[in-house]
């Protein structure tokens, strides 16, 4: 019974290394290239073929530098690790799912857009944008799919009034922002 026991513990430790092993990390493709969303000129973020995306941030005297995704950070946070020249750079955890994301920067406690990326109205505040292209889209940086620019319009009434409609093709999302300045 005793030997029973020793082989049935040896066993099991065995196939639990075993399920370990194959709990390895995709591999990142390194395709990255610029989000079509980038301000002119900008470099980062820049996103793969997979759907992984890449940050770089000037922050020379920061302590923390980390990314939120999702409209208010609601998937969490990308941290990023400080390089010798004082930039911070990282890349998500895991591949985004296709179509427009709202993100911000968090640097030691403020809250912050990304000075290279275009911003974009939601839910009462101005936030960061990111398209990630659709799988058969590739990453071309030219993609149709994402926010249109913001229009004006001068209402009867003398007031200034920006309209923005975001429609996503891949995920047949309608997003419509209205804001009056009179």
């Amino acid at each position: 019974m005793k030997q029973f026991s020793i082989i049935i513990a040896l066993f099991l430790i065995l196939s639990g290394s075993l399920c370990f092993a194959q709990t390895s990390q995709p591999t990142i493709t390194d395709d990255f290239k610029p989000s079509s969303l980038n301000q002119p000129g900008k470099e980062y973020p820049q996103v793969n073929s997979q759907g992984y995306v890449r940050f770089r941030i000037e922050a020379p005297q920061a302590q923390s530098v980390v990314v939120s995704l999702g409209l208010g950070g609601t998937k969490g946070g990308t941290p990023l690790a400080k390089s010798e020249d004082g930039s911070w750079t990282g890349t998500t955890a895991g591949p985004m799912e296709e179509g427009f994301h709202y993100y911000h920067l968090t640097i030691d406690g403020g809250v912050f857009n990304d000075p290279g990326a275009l911003n974009f109205y939601g839910s009462t505040r101005w936030e960061s944008g990111i398209e990630i292209p659709a799988h058969n889209q590739g990453v071309t940086g030219s993609s149709p799919v994402g926010p249109t620019p913001l229009t004006a319009s001068l209402p009867e009434d003398g007031g200034l009034s920006y309209f923005q409609h975001q429609y996503n093709m891949c995920t047949t999302n309608s997003r419509f922002h209205f804001i009056s300045l009179t």
